[in-house]
């Protein structure tokens, strides 16, 4: 990606205790557990972007409760901007809907999350973090 930056977005999705992480397989930050989330689309609104998207990856139907977090990922090629959202599960289970992007879907305890995490999900747990002092 070159020029502007992307538009993104992201959902923290904890449940007892756990965040629901996804392993990226594809540039940028191959390699790495991230929040679920993408692009938002042309004339789409974050909220409703962050809901598609998390049903996209993970099978999952989630309510939002606020926004949590802007993050900025930039790495070289690549720069994307995203509000990241609080979110809970309506329904369904956790799968791996995408395998050819990602390589895992996998509910983490937060207080043990993967040392190999992308910048949405870092960015996300410190300011959980910070909103719990």
């Amino acid at each position: 990606m070159t020029g502007l930056p992307g538009v993104g977005c992201g959902a923290w999705i904890e449940e007892d205790g756990k965040v629901l992480l996804v392993l990226r397989l594809k540039a940028p930050e191959k390699t790495l557990w991230n929040l679920p989330g993408g692009k938002i689309d042309w004339n789409e609104r974050a909220e409703a972007a962050v809901v598609r998207e998390v049903a996209e990856e993970t099978g999952l139907t989630i309510a939002l409760h606020g926004l949590l977090c802007l993050t900025q990922m930039m790495e070289p090629g690549h720069h994307w901007i995203a509000p990241v959202f609080q979110a809970t599960v309506v329904a369904g289970e956790a799968r791996n809907v995408e395998p050819a992007k990602h390589g895992d879907v996998r509910w983490w305890p937060v207080a043990a999350l993967p040392s190999n995490l992308g910048q949405a999900a870092r960015d996300a747990r410190a300011a959980r973090q910070a909103a719990a002092r």
